[in-house]
């Protein structure tokens, strides 16, 4: 038995594809709450941040802004930029990380040091860390005990 042909069949179709960034991931090692001795100058490390569309370690056109502030205290909301830079010179007891009130440290590095001298034993301070990247935005807090002496310093991954 033979077929008969068949005309020709053709079909198409148009589509298309919305493509959205993905969130940016704010880290700062150590987790969200660590004990640090008064006097010490501690590393604050915010190179786990990740950009998923880039992959993790490559931190280009991320910003790194980092807040500091007493735990009882908030972190203002607005534009970051208007924000005073606080530094480690002895402040009139305005609060903040040391007494000159809550505001950005003075480093937009990825890991900054922060001398915890002017900080209050018994009392906890909060960092946080805001990462941008074009439209997108993320942030992460760390909680900081002060304590005397040198605890040990544990960090999970």
């Amino acid at each position: 038995m033979a077929i008969a042909s068949s005309p020709l069949v053709t079909s198409s179709t148009l589509g298309f594809f919305t493509i959205t960034k993905s969130p940016l991931i704010a880290d700062i090692l150590g987790g969200n709450k660590v004990t640090r001795g008064k006097g010490s100058v501690i590393t604050l490390d915010g190179s786990a941040s990740s950009d998923p569309d880039v992959g993790p370690g490559n931190h280009s056109s991320m910003q790194f802004t980092w807040l500091c502030k007493k735990q009882q205290e908030h972190f203002p909301g607005g534009s970051l930029s208007s924000l005073p830079v606080v530094t480690l010179l002895p402040g009139p007891g305005r609060g903040g990380c040391f007494g000159t009130g809550v505001g950005k440290l003075n480093s937009s590095a990825k890991v900054v040091q922060l001398d915890t001298s002017q900080m209050v034993v018994g009392e906890s301070y909060d960092v946080k860390l805001v990462v941008k990247k074009d439209d997108r935005e993320d942030d992460f807090v760390q909680e900081i005990e002060i304590v005397s002496g040198n605890p040990p310093e544990v960090t999970m991954r």
